[in-house]
């Protein structure tokens, strides 16, 4: 029988402590709840005492954000599902390798996928290994590459390496310049929030292209990639990605 997932629930607002516990004991099994905090010092001291698997963390804490707390760790053993009412936070959260960055109010079935792909990471993965690399990565000011969650793990991609996304549901296929892919559990809408900055940019509902990348915009409406991907463009869009191509 595998062992359950020692969990700890940070949240400054009591009844998203009690919403969370509630999900969890109802709809996930294999989630061992071993602690709560409601602010940044008494979280710091429970995942340091606990040593926890899991953390369900709200990102906005009083005044100040959970961001802080995790920079003040010096080791990451632990795998993160981030919980709150806004998206503001997304690009950031996303750059700790999180599992999932779930909104209030919260999806059962998105609860439970998440846990299951912690379960499984735990599973198969060294945590301490996975984000050591990953924070000297940022702390090194390597910021252009990405983690991107999978069932096998963490993938590492520079985001330049990307050609384009395609949404699958609430996931998405991330389509790389080696001719791989990767089907990554995050819908479209989060990539969209972490890769415009970057010269990504929204050409259909189920179609992030690299802008960099473009070598035609076709008269019947695809956009050539460099690699001779075809990808639609919707009529609607169709103005501003030619503003974006800075052919307008």
């Amino acid at each position: 029988m595998k062992r359950k997932l020692n969990t700890v629930i940070v949240d400054d607002e009591q009844n998203g402590l009690e919403n969370i516990s509630f999900l969890l004991q109802q709809f996930c099994p294999e989630v061992e709840l071993v602690g709560s905090a409601s602010n940044i010092e008494e979280a710091e001291a429970k995942i340091t005492q606990l040593k926890p698997d899991l953390l369900f963390l709200d990102i906005q804490i009083g005044t100040r954000t959970i961001f802080e707390l995790l920079n003040n760790l010096d080791t990451f053993q632990f795998e993160i599902i981030f919980v709150t009412a806004h998206e503001t936070y997304a690009v950031e959260a996303f750059r700790y390798a999180a599992i999932d960055y779930l909104l209030k109010p919260i999806s059962i079935k998105q609860l439970k996928e998440a846990v299951e792909r912690v379960s499984y990471n735990v599973d198969t993965r060294n945590f301490k290994q996975h984000f050591t690399q990953y924070f000297e990565q940022v702390n090194d000011g390597l910021q252009q590459k990405i983690a991107l969650s999978t069932n096998d793990g963490y993938f590492f991609t520079q985001i330049s390496e990307i050609v384009y996304c395609e949404a699958q549901g609430s996931y998405t296929t991330v389509y790389l310049k080696d001719e791989s892919k990767l089907m990554v559990s995050k819908n479209l809408k989060f990539f969209e929030s972490v890769l415009t900055e970057h010269r990504f940019y929204r050409v259909h509902n189920s179609f992030l292209v690299n802008l960099n990348l473009v070598n035609q915009f076709a008269r019947n409406g695809l956009l050539v990639l460099y690699n001779g991907a075809e990808v639609p463009v919707s009529r609607s869009r169709k103005d501003n990605v030619l503003k974006a191509l800075q052919l307008l």
